[in-house]
């Protein structure tokens, strides 16, 4: 069995708690995002408006509050993922205040549920 690796970090999202990708007019949640790709929730009613292989201006939201505009090449189109390679990549820092953020959500979650027991 071989392992696969990775030369970006990859942001895995909460369920409760996602970054955004916009492309062509249509918001899509975020799974899990790096510097050169995301993956996103997808609903096979717009299947006909994104095709694999092709490019398209995408935005990204990021739950920090920052906002990214790019070129993403869509890579695979399955019945419930959509995902991106980006035609250039995020910036590491955007990454990182990402994570962080995160990062304090989660404890905060894990506080509050700590709190109510």
């Amino acid at each position: 069995m071989s392992k696969e690796r990775r030369n970006f970090y990859r942001i895995h999202y909460p369920s409760t708690k996602s970054a955004i990708l916009s492309v062509c007019g249509v918001d899509f949640e975020i799974i899990n995002l790096s510097e050169t790709g995301a993956k996103a929730k997808f609903s096979h009613d717009f299947k006909k408006l994104i095709k694999k292989n092709s490019s398209y201006e995408i935005s990204i939201q990021l739950i920090a509050g920052e906002g990214i505009s790019l070129v993403g090449k869509v890579l695979r189109v399955k019945k419930d993922e959509l995902v991106f390679s980006f035609e250039s990549s995020i910036p590491y820092e955007l990454i990182m205040k990402e994570q962080r953020y995160l990062i304090q959500y989660r404890l905060k979650i894990q506080g509050q549920n700590i709190n109510q027991e």
